[in-house]
């Protein structure tokens, strides 16, 4: 039986299939973020739980989104996902800060940084007070920007590395130097133009109607078939009762709810008569009715 992402908790493992192969990521966050975020940011909020690919330092330039990470998370990885998962991954304006000359700016709200697969901050992570959007997470909440079990992340032999925050230095002087996660969970600040390679560990905003189902693995709500016939008697005297009968549905996701039965009287408008999980149902025809329609459509959960 599936049920709805936003029914989940926050610090739950959820699986997303990337490639075809099923990936654990943490839900770190439900609904938005206090201050400084854009209203698309609205949305379940996960973390992949274990590192992905490793990049050089100078591929976190001072403005996250003109950044190789940046784009190879929009292209590249949006892409591991089927058509159906990227369908639930909100295209959200995430804030973050770049430099210009000598100054620092901070771009929130709706200026913010427009992506569907991004990293987190480390205001957002709670890894660092010099954000200037000190928004945390809920999952990170009660964290110290000391070494802490919550930011450890590993890599598939189980090692755990370090990986890389989309934050900068408030430093002006040296407004290259980026935020890293250390393998204990500390944060320190590393120059953007050191090589030495970082992974990442990407994040996204989801659409609380996803589905996880029993093995956890999300997936996306169809619609139950449509009812394969309806059966209503050819001929009906005024004033009578009778019975309007019509096929089962069947369901992907095994949410099937029931049924909605409308009814047109003498051409007019479609009115609901009945809602419910039976396939059939009576049904009075006042005196006078010159003709009568019925239809039916089946809903999920």
């Amino acid at each position: 039986m599936a049920v709805t992402l936003g029914s989940r908790n926050v610090g739950d493992i959820i699986k997303i299939r990337e490639n075809g192969v099923p990936v654990d990521f943490l839900i770190v966050h439900k609904g938005l973020p206090p201050s400084y975020y854009d209203g698309s940011c609205n949305g379940i909020w996960v973390l992949r739980k274990n590192v992905h690919s490793r990049f050089a330092g100078s591929a976190q330039i001072p403005n996250y989104p003109l950044s190789e990470i940046a784009a190879w998370l929009e292209n590249t990885y949006y892409n591991m996902f089927d058509a159906a998962v990227r369908a639930g991954i909100r295209y959200v304006k995430i804030p973050y800060k770049y430099v210009s000359g000598k100054s620092i700016t901070v771009a929130t709200g709706a200026v913010g940084a427009a992506v569907h697969c991004f990293l987190l901050a480390a205001a957002e992570t709670a890894a660092s007070k010099e954000e200037n959007f000190n928004s945390v997470l809920q999952y990170f909440q009660g964290c110290t920007t000391n070494g802490e079990v919550k930011r450890i992340a590993y890599d598939a032999g189980g090692t755990a590395q370090k990986w890389y925050l989309r934050s900068m230095s408030d430093s002006t002087t040296s407004p290259g130097y980026i935020r890293v996660v250390e393998e204990n969970g500390q944060s320190y600040r590393l120059e953007g133009e050191i090589q030495e390679k970082r992974h990442i560990r990407p994040a996204m905003i989801l659409d609380p109607d996803m589905l996880i189902d029993d093995s956890g693995t999300v997936t996306v709500n169809t619609a139950p078939s449509t009812p394969d016939s309806i059966s209503v008697p050819g001929s009906i005297r005024g004033g009578s009762t009778i019975t309007v009968s019509w096929s089962g549905s069947s369901d992907a996701q095994g949410n099937l709810e029931g049924y909605r039965l409308e009814r047109s009287v003498n051409g007019g408008a479609w009115t609901l008569i009945y809602q419910g999980g039976g396939t059939s149902t009576a049904n009075n025809v006042a005196y006078g009715t010159g003709s009568v329609a019925y239809r039916v459509k089946a809903y999920d959960s």
